[in-house]
């Protein structure tokens, strides 16, 4: 019994890190994240959060440091663009570079002075923030991402057995794949000295 106890305590670090977590979307985006965090910290490191402003209090209220990214996710998806791009229509070119440069220049501020950057699928730009800052970085998903036949990307519900289908559903994750590529690009990514030219590169995706 006491074997058992002291293998499921947390081992102590060698050396105490500063980690910042990116992650944007709705709650269900941020809550799996601050259970990261929480087993971080219980480790022994120092753990951010950087989400969207309103959920500075959930993040808070588990003793976790928070910093800001632009943006209110409930309030987007309750608007017209919101409703729009739920709907799957595809946002205006301008509507989605304003709000990518207002992430981009929080996510950029919220990482300084990180020595180790986790970003999610849809903060995807944590990847060129850790590069330009020379830290490591480390992809986090709780989404399965790696293509498969039985259910199609953000289906899992809809598991099947039909040759047809499995053929478009494992085809349903290349889309991902291709627009959330972050080496794409990667020797332009050594000359942006700011968060601005950072924003013009990945207006390229």
């Amino acid at each position: 019994m006491k074997k058992h106890l002291s293998q499921s305590l947390p081992i102590a670090p060698s050396r105490k890190l500063e980690i910042t977590i990116l992650t944007v979307g709705s709650r269900g985006d941020l809550q799996p994240y601050c259970a990261l965090a929480i087993g971080l910290k219980r480790a022994g490191h120092e753990v951010t959060i950087a989400t969207h402003e309103n959920f500075e209090p959930f993040v808070r209220k588990f003793d976790l440091k928070f910093a800001p990214i632009a943006g209110n996710m409930q309030e987007f998806l309750q608007s017209k663009q919101g409703q729009r791009l739920i709907a799957g229509e595809k946002l205006k070119k301008e509507e989605g570079d304003k709000l990518l440069l207002q992430q981009l220049e929080s996510a950029w501020s919220a990482c300084q002075g990180s020595e180790v950057i986790i970003y999610t699928p849809l903060a995807i730009f944590g990847y060129h923030i850790a590069e330009k800052l020379g830290v490591p970085c480390f992809f986090a998903s709780v989404l399965p991402l790696t293509p498969t036949g039985m259910f199609g990307f953000l289906k899992f519900a809809q598991i099947t057995k039909n040759p047809l289908k499995k053929l478009i559903n494992y085809g349903s994750y290349g889309s991902y794949a291709v627009s959330s590529d972050p080496v794409k690009n990667k020797r332009s990514l050594n000359h942006f000295p700011s968060s601005i030219n950072l924003f013009i590169l990945f207006k390229q995706y």
